[in-house]
């Protein structure tokens, strides 16, 4: 008794659920987690060898352009330098205009010409604040590029010249930071003040300068926007090793990274802090004596490498979860099939209802299920045979029951009263032409089997409906037709024309006091044909139009009308969805009902 408790236990639900769960576990995960653990380690090892040589290169390649946009700057400096160096005629005109005491017209129209020239590199150029010009003269006049000619003692901001005027400076040159206002009213702002001497024709002596004031935070906007790397720091030392201007992360940086890029002449170096190691990279331009530095943190150097590790593991991560998620689904899927055999074999058992046959045979369990399934479902299929049949007896009868009324009865009738009432008037009356029509009506319904007819049988028969209906109404209205003779010989559905014509009658001009008239066109296109019934009389109200139009466009079954939306109904079946009928209205107007069907021949 024991020893049967434990094979029972061995092969319990439970059991075997969690032996199916750890064997398509490891199916899983095995062929996914190997090849992305080599993959992670071969792709940092890589990325690092790489990224050294990238890393490299693209710092070279910043300096480099921080060089280029530096010089386009200065180039302004240096073509001011040349006009006023190389051209006697400008910087005559200028010491005579700094040294004049006079104030005649002429010289009004020399200062602003010589302002304008000044001026217009300043207003050209986004970067530069303003420019000054001074030659050694007297009066102690110099010229600006905001107001003209200015004299020092008038003017706010003087300490350009008295750093023109300092003895220590040796350089043709110079720059420095500075905080400017032209007026005492005005908020100062930083620039970086450059200092160009002038040199007259033939003279070897400097007796001027230029000054070129750049916005600061243009300047450190411009290296803000050329950062590659997180915490990078970009900034310019000049010639005399002092730091110019930078980006905003290059205020950080302690003096003692400065003083060992001003103590190696190598251009990357590797420079340990307290707190970091900086990989620093060096450009001195030759032409002005500018050192361009690039500083990048070893952190943020090896920000690749790092964001390669945490993707590794956590597509290891993802890997198991994707592992997990497949094994517990075809776990409990295997769970499922075991459980729904059982369940056909007991459904089988006590006469129940079989659950749906699989469609397609995809595994060991579909192929089981199918074939128990098919076992019952041959015992089923000669229980619907005899339904069948039984059904196929009833329906007939119904015919049977229905041949025994000929439909031609009542067209014979007609025909025999028609005789009949010529015979005592002896003379065709209108009550004659009545059945008549009628007749043709009767005739024209029982005929074609497919129900479709040419549109020459359709307008006969329609006419034959109108004449009943004028006769009925006292000529109430008056029918048009509009179609060509070429269109006769299309098929179309029977009784389409019929419907339309009724629906004017009863709910448009029977209405009316007047007398009206109804008007039916055909129109051809290449392969469709439109047909339009319009009548002038009392029209629809708006909210029934609406009422009549959603129906119209319903599904819902509406066979028991005989108008509109039988007709419509019948459209769709036999054209598709696409066709159908289409109304308009105004009350007291009129109204038109058209619609949109292919040619058939």
């Amino acid at each position: 008794m024991k020893k049967h408790n434990s094979k029972a236990t061995d092969f319990s639900p439970i059991f075997m659920q969690k032996k199916y769960f750890f064997r398509n576990f490891f199916l899983f995960i095995i062929p996914t987690l190997v090849p992305i653990l080599l993959l992670g380690i071969f792709t940092i090892i890589l990325s690092n060898n790489f990224n050294k040589d990238s890393f490299k290169k693209n710092n070279t390649a910043l300096l480099k352009q921080m060089e280029t946009n530096i010089d386009l700057i200065m180039n302004e400096l240096d073509a001011l330098n040349m006009s006023f160096n190389y051209n006697i005629d400008i910087s005559l005109q200028i010491k005579n205009l700094l040294e004049s005491s006079s104030s005649t017209y002429e010289e009004y129209r020399i200062s602003q010409l010589i302002k304008n020239f000044v001026s217009s590199p300043a207003n050209a150029k986004p970067f530069v604040h303003c420019i000054y010009v001074y030659y050694n003269n007297k009066k102690g006049r110099f010229i600006s590029s905001t107001n003209g000619v200015n004299s020092l003692n008038l003017f706010a901001d003087t300490a350009w010249f008295e750093t023109f005027s300092r003895n220590d400076i040796d350089t043709d040159l110079y720059s420095e930071i500075r905080y400017i206002s032209h007026y005492e009213y005005q908020a100062q702002i930083p620039v970086l003040t450059i200092y160009k001497r002038i040199y007259s024709p033939g003279v070897y002596n400097a007796n001027g300068v230029i000054v070129l004031n750049i916005y600061l935070n243009y300047l450190e906007k411009m290296l803000q926007d050329h950062i590659t790397f997180k915490n990078q720091s970009l900034f310019v030392i000049d010639e005399n090793d002092r730091f110019l201007f930078g980006n905003k992360q290059s205020s950080s940086l302690g003096e003692e990274v400065l003083t060992a890029i001003n103590k190696t002449n190598d251009p990357y170096f590797l420079y340990r802090s307290e707190t970091d190691r900086y990989n620093v990279f060096k450009l001195r331009s030759e032409k002005y004596g500018w050192t361009y530095v690039s500083v990048v943190p070893e952190s943020s150097f090896n920000q690749l490498p790092t964001q390669l590790r945490i993707l590794t593991v956590l597509l290891l991560a993802l890997s198991l979860i994707l592992a997990i998620v497949p094994a517990y689904y075809l776990t409990r899927r295997n769970q499922s099939n075991i459980n729904r055999i059982i369940s056909i074999i007991d459904s089988a058992e006590k006469q129940r209802p079989l659950p749906p046959l699989p469609d397609v045979v995809k595994d060991e369990y579909s192929y089981i299920i199918h074939n128990i399934m098919n076992t019952f479902m041959e015992r089923s299929y000669l229980k619907l045979q005899l339904s069948e049949r039984k059904y196929k007896l009833q329906a007939a009868e119904l015919l049977s029951l229905q041949s025994q009324i000929n439909p031609h009865f009542l067209h014979n009738t007609l025909e025999t009263i028609y005789w009949e009432i010529l015979r005592v008037s002896g003379k065709p009356t209108v009550a004659h032409k009545m059945i008549e029509n009628l007749s043709d009506i009767m005739k024209y319904s029982l005929s074609s089997k497919d129900n479709f007819v040419t549109i020459g049988e359709e307008i006969e028969n329609t006419k034959s409906y109108i004449d009943i209906q004028k006769y009925r109404y006292e000529d109430k209205f008056d029918v048009y037709w509009d179609y060509s003779p070429l269109v006769n010989d299309y098929k179309v559905k029977k009784l389409i024309f019929q419907p339309l014509v009724e629906n004017s009658i009863y709910h448009g001009i029977i209405r009316k006091d007047t007398c009206c008239y109804i008007k039916i066109k055909i129109v051809k296109s290449a392969s469709h044909l439109r047909i339009f019934v319009a009548d002038n009389g009392a029209g629809i109200p708006p909210h029934r139009l609406n009422e009549i139009k959603q129906k119209l466009e319903s599904n819902d079954d509406l066979s028991e009308h005989i108008g509109l939306f039988n007709t419509n109904k019948r459209l769709k079946l036999v054209y598709g969805e696409e066709y159908g009928i289409r109304i308009r209205s105004l009350p007291d107007k009129g109204t038109v009902v058209f619609l949109y069907i292919p040619i058939l021949i």
